[in-house]
């Protein structure tokens, strides 16, 4: 179980993260109509209430909070190319690392060495 204070920890990085995709698309013109005032109200409440969780966060631990903050936008993008069809494998392997975390990080390690020295 997750402490209440880390899921709104995580809950306040995964919406900033996508609030900096919506406000993205919405510069690109992705949205129209009815979806548009939508994700402009989103953007207007989100900002109300991000200054009581990510701001509070940020002012205590900025370094921290803005490790985060990069490394799930890097999640976020890695996990994006991954095809749906092919997320259980990814899913077992994070099983995997949940039951030895050494032996798979190893694995990694060779896999990118490998990958690096063949390059």
């Amino acid at each position: 179980m997750i402490p209440r204070e880390l899921k709104v920890l995580h809950t306040a990085i995964a919406a900033q993260v996508l609030q900096s995709y919506i406000v993205d698309m919405k510069a690109e013109n992705w949205f129209t109509g009815v979806f548009k005032n939508f994700v402009n109200n989103f953007i207007a409440q989100f900002v109300k209430l991000e200054g009581k969780f990510f701001d509070l966060y940020f002012e205590h631990k900025e370094e921290d909070t803005v490790k985060l903050y990069d490394m799930f936008d890097k999640y976020i993008h890695t996990v994006a190319q991954v095809p749906l069809w092919e997320m259980e494998n990814v899913k077992d392997l994070i099983d995997a690392y949940f039951i030895d975390q050494k032996s798979m990080t190893g694995v990694a390690k060779k896999v990118h060495k490998y990958h690096k020295e063949k390059v």
